[in-house]
């Protein structure tokens, strides 16, 4: 009888087998979303010829990533906060390779990459969950505010409609992210449940920590601003007179990838161009809009694929990372 189980080095082998699988199944749905994505925008793209200047797309290019530095340094800084002992490495490494999650429908990639991806000790899956998305939806919160107070001081030309979908995305992103009303949700969702430390690590999740992340991520949303304005001057649009419409372009960044992250739809595929095109139009024409859209997009894209390449294959040396503060340590924010 006793021969006939399997033995512990069958079972961990089948085990890393099942491993190798699972992990092979996400690279090839990330692959496949990714390529289509891309495919897609390189074949609009050629609907619309236009001249160049391919050296303003890689400004464009390392700006965006650049302004993607200050949410995942958020998201790093409310992982301590919960008392998961990671290092800052592995948190930007984990948050740029888990933004390929977002072309996969469903956007629940994007968890299972970051949550993978960490390495430390201590660390709680879904407890790196819940920091995943108080994180992201406070970059959302973030991002809606900041175009609905563009659209109602500085672009009153597009209407009311902009206006009120700005302040509906902004409620619905920020109000899971307040403090006393995340710390319930997360208590419903069982984040913390059998784990004492962990239930007083939420308790330490407090409104100074929404303060940082809104500080951080007001940046992160200027500089991704500023990429917009570097593809623009690679079609020519004068790049010193942005200054006068900065923020038109700041209400375009921020409201197309809010409405499109919320959308659900993959990337937001769609959702970003019809709004980029909807605030732009009107100032630069509707061809070059159309293809600041595509561009704007292609450009994110190729960038989030070059880093995050770059990063995963510069893994975090000795298979765990030190912690980020010492064991019992509570971390400032």
């Amino acid at each position: 009888m006793a021969d006939s189980l399997p033995s512990a080095a069958t079972k961990s082998r089948a085990r890393r087998w099942l491993t190798v699988v699972v992990k092979l199944a996400v690279f090839a749905a990330i692959v496949w979303f990714v390529r289509g994505t891309l495919s897609r925008g390189l074949a609009e793209l050629r609907q619309h010829p236009v001249e160049i200047d391919y050296g303003w797309l890689v400004v464009s290019g390392v700006i965006y990533v650049a302004g993607a530095a200050p949410a995942a340094w958020f998201w790093y800084r409310v992982l301590l906060t919960l008392g998961q002992q990671v290092t800052m490495w592995s948190a930007l490494r984990a948050h740029f390779i888990g933004h390929l999650g977002k072309y996969v429908p469903g956007k629940a990639m994007v968890i299972v990459l970051r949550s993978g991806l960490l390495r430390g000790r201590q660390l709680r899956v879904a407890v790196a969950a819940a920091a995943v998305f108080y994180e992201t939806l406070t970059m959302m919160g973030v991002g809606a505010f900041l175009a609905a107070t563009m659209l109602a001081i500085f672009v009153r030309d597009r209407g009311l409609s902009l206006l009120l979908i700005a302040v509906g995305l902004m409620i619905a992103a920020t109000l899971p992210t307040l403090p006393p009303l995340f710390r319930r949700l997360a208590h419903l969702a069982g984040v913390a449940r059998g784990d004492e430390a962990a239930e007083q690590r939420l308790a330490v999740l407090g409104w100074d920590t929404m303060a940082l992340g809104w500080l951080a991520n007001t940046i992160g949303w200027l500089l991704m601003t500023a990429s917009l304005v570097a593809v623009l001057a690679a079609l020519g649009v004068d790049s010193f007179a942005a200054v006068n419409h900065w923020p038109r372009y700041l209400a375009t960044v921020t409201l197309s990838v809010v409405a499109g992250f919320l959308s659900l739809i993959p990337g937001g595929a769609g959702v970003r161009e019809i709004v980029i095109m909807k605030l732009l139009a009107g100032e630069i024409g509707d061809g070059p809009a159309i293809v600041a859209a595509v561009l704007l997009r292609i450009v994110w894209l190729v960038s989030e694929v070059v880093v995050s390449s770059i990063l995963y294959v510069c893994r975090p040396a000795g298979g765990v990372d030190q912690p980020g503060t010492p064991t019992g340590g509570v971390p400032r924010t």
